[in-house]
């Protein structure tokens, strides 16, 4: 039990002087050498003049939104026509598998089912996707030649629309 008692002592002992090295070693100078601060030049250049931005053309904007919008509303009319057919085509698929005699003959065709509705659902997602991706493009680059700034083009929105998912 005095052994223990030493020992433990020793430990705390060790500890202590560990810390009091650490804490020594903080006043010393570091090893490390010095940060350098960038040089600073003490000429200052010329602010560019400040130009009159171009008068924004409203009509522009509004004109580049309609195409934009009717573009996006013929990719939501492609969509949905793509899934009310993979909804329809599915549900035949799935009537006709279960008129199959025997078990794997159903499996087969309820696989196949899944699988071309899947393989429906995604084509119509990717069709949107890339529908969205094109208007909103085609939008973007018609508007930087209307001279408008971002605050009244609705550009920031686009995220607020379906994923097509």
């Amino acid at each position: 039990m005095k052994h223990q008692k030493i020992v433990s002592w020793a430990v705390v002992g060790a500890i202590a002087l560990g810390a009091v090295a650490v804490f020594a070693q903080e006043g010393k100078p570091s090893t490390l050498p010095p940060v350098r601060s960038p040089k600073v030049s003490a000429s200052v250049s010329p602010r560019p003049s400040k130009t009159p931005r171009p008068t924004p053309n409203i009509s522009c904007v509004a004109t580049a939104v309609a195409t934009r919008e009717a573009a996006i509303q013929k990719a939501v009319s492609a969509h949905d026509s793509a899934i009310q057919s993979a909804y329809s085509t599915r549900a035949s698929a799935l009537a006709n598998a279960y008129t199959k005699s025997s078990n794997a003959e159903i499996k087969s065709a309820l696989k196949s089912a899944w699988d071309a509705f899947k393989s429906s659902t995604r084509a119509a997602s990717k069709t949107w996707k890339s529908g969205q991706k094109d208007a909103w493009s085609a939008f973007r680059t018609t508007v930087k030649s209307c001279n408008v700034s971002g605050d009244i083009s609705d550009q920031g929105n686009s995220g607020s629309e379906m994923s097509g998912n």
